[in-house]
């Protein structure tokens, strides 16, 4: 299967951080800038780190080589499994202000209980978005195509490998803004870009598994 990008696509990723979807994502992201299409995305963690200022400038400019139009972090202090109904309304709330044609989220492969939430939080979102409900939360609206990532751990059986070769050196780029390349997430996205690649023929692959599109009911 192939991904079509065209312009005026829009793309909306959600993530745990953005070090976390740029490693998993950045790829995709970087392509459908490229081709024109409009990318948000949004963060719920809140990153432990000493200087906040400094990481908020380079997430800054991590998503403008990459061409994101527009952000949103909601810095929460713990992801676990439950998570207030506010988050979940305002996911709804994204989604049907900005009518994404594919959303990007962690992937239910993942072990972390906060990629797991996320993850279940963004489908029970999305399938929500579609429905006549909560009318002071937008219209309703569809999308068309969710996609899991990978972050912490690979996918096992990906549906989806996109060569991200073209885009790569922007991915890395990125990437260097939020880490460093000594560190372990900067190395094992590096590593998988080259795993995936060659599973498709090329030099850097990103993997993706198609959302079943199964409702998840948490515990909210």
């Amino acid at each position: 299967m192939l991904i079509d990008i065209v312009p005026d696509s829009r793309v909306l990723v959600f993530g745990r951080q953005a070090i976390d979807w740029i490693s998993g994502a950045g790829g995709l992201v970087a392509m459908a800038q490229e081709a024109g299409g409009l990318v948000e995305a949004v963060t719920f963690s809140r990153p432990v780190v000493k200087d906040l200022c400094k990481l908020h400038t380079n997430t800054l400019i991590a998503y403008g080589i990459l061409g994101v139009r527009s952000s949103e972090s909601w810095a929460l202090e713990e992801i676990d499994t439950h998570l207030e109904i506010g988050v979940y309304r305002e996911c709804i709330r994204i989604i049907r202000a900005f009518r994404p044609w594919i959303i990007l989220t962690h992937g239910d492969h993942e072990q972390a209980v906060d990629l797991l939430t996320i993850s279940r939080l963004v489908e029970l979102a999305r399938i929500t978005a579609g429905q006549p409900v909560y009318p002071q939360l937008g219209k309703p609206w569809s999308t068309g195509l969710v996609l899991h990532y990978e972050t912490e751990l690979p996918i096992p059986k990906p549906h989806i490998v996109v060569d991200i070769t073209s885009v790569m050196a922007t991915k890395r780029k990125a990437m260097l803004r939020l880490t460093n390349r000594r560190q372990k997430m900067y190395q094992r996205a590096l590593g998988l870009s080259k795993l995936r690649g060659g599973m498709i023929g090329c030099a850097n692959g990103e993997a993706y598994r198609i959302s079943d599109c199964q409702p998840y009911q948490p515990d909210i």
